[in-house]
């Protein structure tokens, strides 16, 4: 088979900006996949979550599990999003919760 043309035919110009468009894609998948596992019971230790009264003997911020997969700065948690705080939240609990001052 013919090798593959990662790049469509045209001006040689072209490539640096289609190579910089990979770049920065792949920069922003790598920076939105923080947390491997959202810790719904429990809490995070290491890569994993444990019971809430057990003790983590993982170094502080040593791994990819987190409490939170959104923080509400403005607004409140509900499920897995944020809320305007004057509002109702009619969602089952989930991954969101309220930013710490």
């Amino acid at each position: 088979p013919p090798p593959m043309n990662w790049f469509p035919p045209g001006p040689a110009g072209r490539r640096p900006l289609a190579l910089l468009v990979l770049l920065v894609l792949l920069l922003r998948t790598a920076h939105g996949s923080e947390c491997c596992r959202f810790c719904t019971t429990g809490k995070p230790c290491g890569d994993s979550c444990i019971a809430e009264g057990a003790a983590c003997h993982q170094a502080a911020g040593g791994g990819c599990a987190c409490s939170c997969c959104k923080r509400c700065s403005k607004g409140k948690a509900c499920g897995d999003g944020c809320i305007p705080k004057g509002a109702a939240c009619h969602r089952p609990r989930g991954c969101a919760c309220n930013a710490t001052a």
